[in-house]
């Protein structure tokens, strides 16, 4: 993709060579331009991908999962009853059946009934409720680990496993405030100790740069708004305009945007081509230092994009947020449908007097390919055993 050239970048004049802080201020300006291209892309790439996949992956998803269930409960009893099939096709059966559990429970977001528990219970030689107990001390063992690590000793007893998604939540947010409390009264603690001559060497450093920050946004934003306010303007139409450019600058000014101030300072306050190449490296060292930052929190940006849980559903459909795409989403879709075609004919034949004929051809079909691949490769082959 091809950008215009930035109209925030520091030109150099005939024989003039750039100074080492207006390089990196061209720099940083290429960056957050480019990142915040690149977020707002991402941001719309993702929701346009939630809107297909609500509207025509996730009811494909629930069909399958239906039709995979269905079929799972018909070949459960020639699984159970031992006379039916040799020990050895009866183990390769078995094989079959995790399988099918395991991507049935990928899928599904309720509890299983009754059947089904007793069907995971046959397969697996567990008891479900352990099983599911297992699993979630296993969670909060790493959340334990996790926090431990943080230097945080958080109390996770009254959790368990029968507690709903909601209440999990509701925990994770309580969890969430009680970690910000405990990092406050320890920052706190810290404040209170008496401070070494580097320490206070350095916080001394600091003040004076955010005070040089501040001066220098505070600069820029009261030199526009003197020039933006729209009562000062009798043409109707510029006054318009300049109602939309102060809206731009208090946001700007109120979120530390330097990037959107220099640019509105640039278009409308300072028309002359060098103007930025006349900002002293001081000045620019603390314009650099506001941009660097400004880039780390675009970054947090499209990282929070990424891990919204609103895109959840879609996590299993590709290993990255950043590799989701129409394209994935469209073959999935494509792929689901051949899918649901050919179990809708496998429930029926399974529901007919040729019923073992077609489960003996599953066990077949195993024994003769030794299958080994990932869940989606699985759940072609046995689509593939069923034709």
């Amino acid at each position: 993709m091809q950008h215009k050239k930035s109209d925030l970048l520091i030109a150099a004049k005939q024989a003039d060579v750039l100074t080492k802080k207006q390089k990196e201020f061209n720099k940083l300006v290429k960056k957050i331009e480019e990142k915040r291209v690149y977020l707002n892309k991402f941001s719309r790439d993702l929701d346009d991908c939630l809107d297909y996949y609500s509207k025509e992956v996730f009811p494909l998803e629930q069909q399958f999962l239906q039709l995979r269930i269905t079929c799972l409960k018909l070949v459960f009893p020639f699984y159970s009853n031992k006379k039916t099939l040799p020990k050895k096709d009866i183990k390769i059966l078995g094989e079959v059946l995790t399988g099918w559990l395991s991507d049935i429970m990928a899928l599904n977001r309720k509890e299983p009934d009754e059947e089904m528990i007793k069907i995971i219970e046959a397969v697996s030689g567990e008891n479900y409720h352990e099983m599911k107990r297992e699993q979630f001390m296993e969670m909060k063992e790493d959340m334990e680990d996790m926090f431990s690590d943080m230097g945080l000793d958080i109390d996770l007893s009254d959790m368990d496993e029968n507690m709903s998604e909601e209440e999990v939540a509701r925990r994770m947010k309580e969890l969430q405030d009680e970690m910000k409390q405990r990092r406050e009264e320890k920052e706190a603690k810290k404040a209170n100790r008496p401070k070494t001559k580097k320490q206070l060497e350095k916080e001394e450093k600091e003040k004076q740069i955010e005070e040089a920050r501040s001066k220098s946004i505070g600069t820029i934003y009261k030199q526009l708004a003197k020039t933006f306010h729209p009562d000062l303007e009798k043409d109707e139409t510029l006054r318009l305009q300049k109602e939309e450019l102060m809206k731009q600058l208090t946001v700007a000014y109120e979120s530390k945007d330097l990037h959107t101030l220099l640019r509105l300072e640039l278009q409308w306050v300072q028309q002359e081509e060098d103007n930025l190449a006349k900002l002293t490296d001081d000045k620019l060292g603390i314009y650099n230092t506001l941009l660097k930052e400004q880039l780390q929190e675009l970054d947090k940006k499209i990282e929070a994009v990424a891990m919204h849980p609103r895109y959840a559903p879609m996590s299993r459909l590709a290993p990255d947020p950043i590799m989701l795409n129409s394209r994935v989403l469209i073959r999935e879709a494509y792929n689901l449908k051949d899918l649901i075609a050919e179990l809708k004919q496998d429930a029926a034949k399974l529901q007919s007097n040729t019923a073992l004929a077609h489960v003996l051809k599953i066990v077949n079909y195993f024994k003769a390919n030794a299958y080994r691949g990932d869940d989606d490769d699985l759940l072609r082959a046995l689509a593939d055993a069923f034709k």
